[in-house]
């Protein structure tokens, strides 16, 4: 990656941080590329506890819809879950 790619992952990383304790944002990074392709990362070795269901557990989840930083005219409304 080149430096002005480095600066905006770390910029959106700073964001999601932020955005963090408003949308319970849990284990996504995300970044746009230069050329305008989001770029997420999902560690799938965390978990967060069952899902509400208690069918599966979470792994990441955006607590509903998130505004994709830099790019709010796109939101964005992951939930990442594994079978008990």
């Amino acid at each position: 990656m080149d430096k002005k790619t480095d600066k905006t992952i770390q910029d959106l990383e700073a964001r999601i941080a932020e955005l963090e304790g408003k949308n319970k944002v849990k284990n996504i990074i995300m970044a746009v590329q230069d050329e305008g392709i989001l770029v997420l990362e999902i560690d799938l070795n965390k978990e967060f506890g069952e899902s509400k269901s208690g069918k599966s557990i979470t792994v990441a989840s955006t607590g509903g819809f998130l505004r994709i930083p830099n790019h709010e005219e796109f939101s964005i409304n992951i939930n990442v879950v594994q079978k008990k």
